[in-house]
C-alpha cells in the first residue's frame, strides 16, 4: 500500500467542477481539438446547436482527464461559465460539464501523485534559501494536506535535524490545511513523532488541533510529549482549562456535525477524512513502532459526519461511558444513512435525465450498502439511549434523523414505564434548552516570545520550532515583520487566494490552477468557503462562546459572548456548560418523553413514524399525547400522491374511454385533442408521471399537428427538466402494433396499448411503468407508502387488548377506498372491519361488488363486511352481495364470502338460500 491512502473510495461529485486557468495555454492540434476548437467559435457566434455537435463528437472520442483539462484551459474561465448557463441549451450545458469533470480529475490526481509530491520534496533539501523558499509555497500551493504523510517519518527520524527543522517549517506553514492530517500523527506508536506533531500544531494555532493537544497532554504515556503538547496548547489556549479532552473531542465533533462555517472550510476541490493506521497492535502498547498516515476520499454530503464520527470515536477511546458522545454518534449515524439515501435519490434523477454518469449513482448504492448495518448497530445501544438521540434529532431540528431513530425504538421490547403519565409537560422536548452546552475555543494574547525559539533539540523533547521571530521568519502563526507565510499578497505571488480568472492583484498565481477558484458547475453540491488570501489559522474571536443551537435547516451554529459568570480570566479557558448536553431528560426523568413529544412534533414525518411506533409498542396503559397516535394515523391515511396521467388523442371516443379507464383505475388523467397542446400541457402544473400519446394525431398528412415520434422528440428537446423525463407510452391501432413496436425496442417509449384495451391489460401496463426503481423511489409513491404503513397500523390494532379509540379514524379509512393505490385500499378496509365501521358498509360493499377490483382487494372488502355484520342481522343488500359471490369462480372470493355471511345473524330463510343455490350435487 502506498503511502497517503490507506483507504481510498470514489469521490461523488453531484455538480461540475470548475477551476480558474492559467494565463498560457497549450497547444493542441488534431481532429478532435480542431472539433473542440470550432465548438468554442460557434457557441461565441451563438451558434449552439452546432456547439452542441461538436462538443458531443470531442466528448464521444472519450478525451484523457489530462486533454480535457488543457481543452478547460485553452477556452477559458469565463466561457465554461457562460456555457453552464445556457438553461435553454441543457445538453450543451451537460456536456461540458462532463468535460469540467474530467479535466477536474487530472487536477487531484497531479495534487495526490506520489511521484509528483516526491520529486517536489527533493527540493526540501536544496541549500539555494531562496530556491527552497519557492519549492515552500509551491509545494503548500499545489499539494497542500497530501505532502503530510510523506514528510511524517522525518518527524521519527532524530539523525537528520537540518532536514526536521526544514519538514516542520513546511508543515507548520500549511497552517488550517494540515491541521487535521498532522493531528493524526498524535495518534503515532513513535513518541519523538508525536512530540514533533505536537510542536507543530503548536504552530499552527488552530482550535482544532485542542482535542488531540489536551489528550495528549493528559494521556500520552511518553512525558516528553505531554509536555510539547502543554506548550503548543500555551501558544494559543490556556492549558490550565479543567474541561476533560474527552469533552474537547465531542464539542469539536458537535461543530462538524452542525456544519459550523470555521471548520466547514476545505481548500480542495475533493473531500478527504485522515486516519492514522498503527501496523499492528494497540499504538500505546508499542510505542517505537511505526503506523502510517493515509486518507479516504469521501462525497462533500458526508465529509462532516464522517470527520464527526471519528472525533466521537476518539472520545469514547478516553472515556467509554461518556453519554453525551454515544448520543452524539447515533445522531451522526442516522444522519450519514440519511444523507447517503437523499444524495442517490437525486443521482438516480440526474442519471434518468442523461446529467450523471451511471457509475457515480453505483458508488452510492455501494455507499449506502455499507450503512446497511446502521439500524442494527444502534439499537445495541439501547432504547435508554436511543429516546435521548431522539431528543437531541428533535431539538436539532432534524426530521429525517429523528424517524429513523423511532423506526428503530418501534422494533424493541419498550416497557410502559418508559412513557411519562397523561398530562405531563413535554415541552422542554420541542424546543432548544436554555442553557445548551458551550463549546470554547478562546484566543490567547498575542506571542510575546523574543528571539528564536527554534533551536533543534535532539533530545527526545522534540524539535520546537515554535514561537515569534521579531523580525525573522515565523514559522506558524502571526508573522511580526518577517515573511508571510501565507505567500507574499498584493503584487507578489498568491500562493493561496482566491483567483477571478487570471492574475491575482498584479501578482502570478505560481499554484497553477486555483483549487480554491469559483465553482461554476451547478447546484448539485453547496458550494465551499472561499480560499482564503492569507493562510491564516482558524480561531474564535476573542470571548466568543460556542454554544450548541439547533440545525433549523441550515446547520449553523450561533456565536453568543460570555457571560460574566463564565468569563475567564486573562488566558483563556474553558466555558463549562451548566447542563450537560442536550441528551439530558426531563420529564421526570422517564426516557421515553421523547417519543410521546414527537406525536405533537412540527413535521408531520415525525408525527406519523411516532403514531405508528406506539400501535406497535400498544402500551397498557394511558401515556402523554396518548389521543394524537389515532389523529396522526387518520392523517397520514390521508396522504395523496395520485398519478397524473395525460392522454394526447384527437379521436373523441378513444381519448374519453381511455381517461375513463384511468380514473377507475385511481389515477389522475386528463385528455388533451392533439400533440402541440400536449407538449404545452406537459411543460404545466401539474407535472405529467405519463403521457399516453396516439399513432393518429396527424393522419390527413397536412402537418397540422405533430406526429407521434416528433412529439417524443419535442419533449426531449433541449434536455428540458419539465419533460424529459416524463415516460411515454404509445397508443395505437391493432394494425400499426408492429411496426410501432420499435418505438418500444429502442427505448424511446416505455410500452403500447390499442384504443380496444381492456381494463385489466391497462392496468398490469400502467403498473409496469410505475413499478420502475426510479418511479418506486419519487415524491408521490412515498407518500402512498405513508398512507399504506399508516393503515396497516391501524388494521393491527386489536379493539379489545389496546388504550387506543382508533374509531376517530373511520372517515379517513373510508375516503382511502376510492381513488388510492391498492396497498393502501387494503389495509383501510382491513382496518374498518376490526372497528366495525358499520356506517361504512355501503362504501365497502361497492368495493367488494366492483369485478374490476384485483382478488386482494375483494378478499380484504369481504372480511371487513363479516366484521361490521358479525353478530348482526344481515340486510338484503349485503345478503345478496354475499351470496352472488358464492357463485364465482375465484376461489379466493367464494370463501371469503362464504366465511362473511358466517359471521353474520342470518335468518333461517336466508339460510335456506344459501344451502339450495350452493347445493352440492
Amino acid at each position: 500500500m502506498r503511502k497517503g491512502g490507506f483507504c481510498l473510495s470514489a469521490a461523488v461529485t453531484l455538480g461540475a467542477a470548475l477551476l480558474v486557468v492559467v494565463a498560457s495555454a497549450p497547444v493542441i492540434a488534431d481532429e478532435v481539438d480542431d472539433a473542440f476548437r470550432e465548438g468554442v467559435s460557434a457557441f461565441e457566434q451563438n451558434d449552439y446547436e452546432t456547439a452542441r455537435q461538436k462538443f458531443s463528437f470531442v466528448l464521444s472520442k472519450r478525451p484523457s482527464d489530462e486533454k480535457a483539462r488543457n481543452y478547460r484551459d485553452e477556452a477559458g474561465f469565463r466561457f465554461w461559465i457562460e456555457v453552464l448557463a445556457q438553461k435553454d441549451n441543457l445538453e450543451l450545458a451537460t456536456i461540458a460539464r462532463k468535460i469540467l469533470q474530467l479535466a477536474e480529475r487530472a487536477t487531484i490526481r497531479e495534487r495526490q501523485s506520489p511521484e509528483v509530491i516526491q520529486e517536489a520534496l527533493t527540493h526540501l533539501r536544496d541549500e539555494d534559501f531562496v530556491q527552497q523558499h519557492e519549492w515552500f509555497e509551491r509545494i503548500i500551493a499545489i499539494h497542500g494536506q497530501y505532502v503530510v504523510p510523506y514528510l511524517a517519518d522525518p518527524l521519527a527520524d532524530k539523525r537528520n535535524d537540518e532536514y526536521r527543522v526544514d519538514v516542520i517549517r513546511l508543515l507548520s506553514r500549511l497552517g488550517g490545511d494540515g491541521v487535521l492530517p498532522v493531528s493524526e500523527i498524535l495518534e503515532s506508536g513513535n513518541s519523538f513523532q508525536r512530540q514533533n506533531a505536537a510542536v507543530i500544531l503548536g504552530n499552527m494555532k488552530d482550535f482544532r488541533a485542542v482535542p488531540g493537544l489536551r489528550r495528549a497532554a493528559e494521556n500520552d504515556p511518553d512525558e516528553h510529549t505531554r509536555n510539547e503538547a502543554r506548550t503548543a496548547l500555551s501558544k494559543f489556549y490556556d492549558p490550565a482549562a479543567e474541561t476533560a479532552p474527552e469533552r474537547h473531542f465531542l464539542r469539536l465533533a458537535e461543530a462538524y456535525f452542525q456544519e459550523e462555517p470555521l471548520v466547514m472550510v476545505n481548500n480542495y476541490k475533493e473531500w478527504v477524512v485522515w486516519k492514522w493506521k498503527a501496523s499492528e497492535g494497540d499504538p500505546e502498547e508499542n510505542l517505537e513502532e511505526l503506523g502510517e498516515l493515509g486518507w479516504r476520499d469521501v462525497p462533500r454530503y458526508a465529509w462532516n459526519e464522517q470527520i464527526a464520527e471519528e472525533l466521537l470515536y476518539d472520545s469514547l477511546r478516553i472515556n467509554p461511558d461518556f453519554e453525551d458522545a454515544w448520543v452524539l454518534l447515533l445522531n451522526v449515524y442516522f444522519q450519514q444513512w440519511n444523507e447517503v439515501t437523499s444524495a442517490l435519490r437525486v443521482a438516480k434523477q440526474k442519471v434518468n435525465e442523461g446529467q450523471l454518469d451511471p457509475s457515480e449513482a453505483a458508488t452510492l448504492e455501494d455507499a449506502k450498502t455499507a450503512l446497511r448495518k446502521v439500524n442494527m448497530l444502534c439499537s445495541t445501544g439501547g432504547k435508554d439511549l436511543l429516546f435521548k438521540a431522539l431528543r437531541r434529532a428533535l431539538i436539532d431540528q432534524n426530521s429525517l434523523v429523528a424517524v429513523s431513530i423511532i423506526e428503530t425504538i418501534r422494533d424493541l421490547d419498550v416497557s410502559d414505564d418508559s412513557f411519562p403519565e397523561e398530562g405531563t409537560d413535554l415541552s422542554s422536548y420541542l424546543a432548544v434548552p436554555e442553557e445548551a452546552a458551550a463549546l470554547v475555543a478562546p484566543v490567547p494574547e498575542e506571542p510575546t516570545d523574543s528571539g528564536t525559539d527554534g533551536a533543534v533539540d535532539t533530545t527526545d523533547g522534540g524539535t520546537d520550532m515554535g514561537g515569534t521571530d521579531d523580525g525573522g521568519t515565523d514559522m506558524g502563526g502571526t508573522d511580526d515583520g518577517g515573511t508571510d507565510d501565507g505567500g507574499t499578497d498584493d503584487g507578489g505571488t498568491d500562493m493561496g487566494g482566491t483567483d477571478d480568472g487570471g492574475t491575482d492583484d498584479g501578482g502570478t498565481d505560481d499554484g497553477g490552477t486555483d483549487d480554491g477558484g469559483t465553482d461554476g458547475g451547478g447546484t448539485d453540491e453547496p458550494a465551499r468557503e472561499p480560499r482564503p488570501r492569507r493562510r491564516t489559522s482558524m480561531v474564535f474571536p476573542k470571548g466568543a462562546d460556542y454554544a450548541h443551537t439547533p440545525r433549523n435547516g441550515n446547520g449553523r451554529v450561533r456565536f453568543a459572548p460570555e457571560d460574566a459568570a463564565t468569563a475567564d480570566s486573562g488566558g483563556g479557558g474553558t466555558v463549562e456548560p451548566a447542563v450537560d448536553t442536550v441528551s439530558s431528560s426531563d420529564a421526570g426523568g422517564v426516557p421515553g418523553a421523547a417519543l410521546c413529544a414527537a406525536l405533537s412534533y412540527s413535521d408531520k414525518r415525525v408525527r406519523y413514524h411516532a403514531a405508528e411506533a406506539f400501535v406497535r409498542l400498544n402500551p397498557a396503559k394511558p401515556f402523554a399525547n396518548m389521543p394524537l397516535v389515532v389523529e396522526n394515523l387518520s392523517d397520514a391515511v390521508r396522504e395523496s400522491g395520485a398519478r397524473v396521467i395525460m392522454v394526447v388523442e384527437r379521436e373523441q371516443n378513444t381519448r374519453n374511454r381511455i381517461v375513463g379507464l384511468l380514473r377507475e383505475l385511481g389515477y389522475v388523467a386528463h385528455g388533451v385533442v392533439n400533440g402541440l397542446e400536449g407538449v404545452n400541457r406537459a411543460r404545466a402544473f401539474p407535472a405529467q408521471d405519463l403521457i399516453v400519446v396516439s399513432t393518429e394525431l396527424n393522419t390527413d398528412g397536412k402537418a397540422t399537428d405533430l406526429e407521434d415520434v416528433e412529439f417524443i422528440e419535442r419533449l426531449r428537446e433541449g434536455g428540458d427538466y419539465r419533460t424529459a423525463h416524463i415516460p411515454v407510452m404509445i397508443l395505437t391501432t391493432s394494425r400499426k402494433q408492429d411496426e410501432k413496436q420499435a418505438l418500444v425496442d429502442e427505448g424511446r417509449a416505455v410500452g403500447l396499448v390499442t384504443g380496444d384495451v381492456d381494463r385489466a391489460i391497462l392496468k398490469d401496463r400502467i403498473a409496469a411503468v410505475f413499478d420502475s426503481p426510479l418511479a418506486k423511489d419519487d415524491d408521490k409513491t412515498r407518500a402512498d407508502n405513508i398512507a399504506q404503513f399508516a393503515a396497516e397500523a391501524l388494521a393491527s390494532l386489536t379493539v379489545k387488548h389496546t388504550v387506543f379509540d382508533a374509531k376517530p379514524s373511520i372517515p379517513a379509512l373510508t375516503e382511502a377506498l376510492h381513488g388510492r393505490p391498492d396497498p393502501v385500499r387494503i389495509p383501510a378496509l382491513r382496518a374498518l372491519g376490526r372497528l366495525k365501521a358499520s356506517g361504512s358498509l355501503e362504501e365497502v360493499l361497492a368495493v367488494f361488488n366492483n369485478t374490476g377490483n384485483v382478488t386482494d382487494v375483494r378478499v380484504a372488502a369481504a372480511y371487513a363486511v363479516g366484521e361490521i355484520i358479525k353478530d348482526e342481522s344481515v340486510s338484503d343488500a349485503t345478503f345478496k352481495s354475499l351470496l352472488s359471490a358464492l357463485s364465482e369462480d375465484e376461489e379466493q372470493v367464494w370463501k371469503a364470502a362464504g366465511n362473511a355471511l358466517g359471521k353474520g345473524n342470518l335468518t333461517g330463510a336466508q339460510r335456506e338460500e344459501v344451502f339450495v343455490n350452493q347445493r352440492i350435487e
